[in-house]
């Protein structure tokens, strides 16, 4: 994951790929990771990462879908 940034940030999945989604169909490469506890104390955490030169693009385009 060189050159990567974490953009958004989430416990609920489904809005990861949501999100996920409309980042891909705004042509900006996203990557989904899905961590989990190991000892599952805590909900899974999903973060989405970006190349840092598509992190400008990828802000607005959340900017947009919150508001």
């Amino acid at each position: 994951m060189t050159n990567q940034v974490c953009i958004f940030t989430t416990t609920d999945e489904l809005e990861g790929i949501r999100i996920q989604e409309k980042l891909l169909h705004a042509s900006v490469e996203v990557l989904l990771l899905n961590k989990k506890d190991a000892e599952e104390k805590n909900p899974p955490r999903v973060e989405l990462y970006v190349p840092i030169l598509h992190a400008e693009k990828a802000k607005t385009v959340l900017k947009v879908l919150h508001e």
